[in-house]
């Protein structure tokens, strides 16, 4: 979030705030989707052992992740003030416990992660390279929310769903809970290690 919209000065994004929000998800989602077309592409080259399309599919996975968290950046440069007058507002409107979490091509990118338990040991470091980018997305959409709501507001979801634990905001279950889950599910051998470069 930009130094200026927390002091209150104009903030150097002038596009409605909804449709920032609206568009650079559905980026996200987009990235989601091809993230679940090359995981199957993984799980071939997985099977025929084809090395270079392995170490071509572990790389691409990484960027479309990287991609992701910066699609989670984009989506929540706007002022605070923007997000609880506008874009809270809409989604409350549409749910009063909206969660991302409800799509169902992220639940299902989500059970194809342990394809990457298989990856051979030649490709540890893209493997490697790929688990510290399922950390940096973690990390951004954590900071979304702390941007978006600050540090102790709960988002949409919480206490209308199951969905989330009872960690104190969204921002401390995305860096906690939720990473550690999909990072476990990836194959991850030490989950909670600290992966940020």
């Amino acid at each position: 979030m930009d130094a200026a919209a927390e002091t209150g000065l104009t903030h150097p994004y002038r596009g409605n705030p909804l449709v920032r929000w609206k568009v650079n998800h559905q980026l996200f989602f987009v990235c989601i989707q091809l993230l679940i077309v090359n995981l199957s592409r993984l799980e071939v080259a997985i099977k025929d052992e084809d090395r270079c399309a392995i170490l071509l599919g572990l790389h691409r996975l990484t960027e479309l992740l990287h991609g992701s968290a910066v699609a989670m950046k984009l989506a929540a440069d706007f002022s605070r003030a923007s997000y609880e007058n506008v874009v809270r507002l809409d989604m409350s409107g549409q749910d009063p416990g909206f969660s991302g979490a409800f799509s169902a091509d992220h639940a299902h990118m989500l059970r194809r992660l342990p394809v990457l338990k298989a990856v051979p040991s030649f490709a540890f470091d893209e493997y490697s390279n790929f688990l510290t980018a399922i950390d940096a997305t973690y990390r951004a959409h954590a900071n979304v929310c702390e941007a978006a709501v600050g540090g102790a507001a709960p988002s949409l979801a919480q206490g209308s769903t199951t969905i989330l634990t009872t960690e104190a905001t969204a921002a401390s279950q995305l860096r906690g809970t939720l990473r550690r889950r999909t990072l476990e599910r990836a194959g991850c051998p030490v989950s909670g290690v600290n992966l940020q470069r």
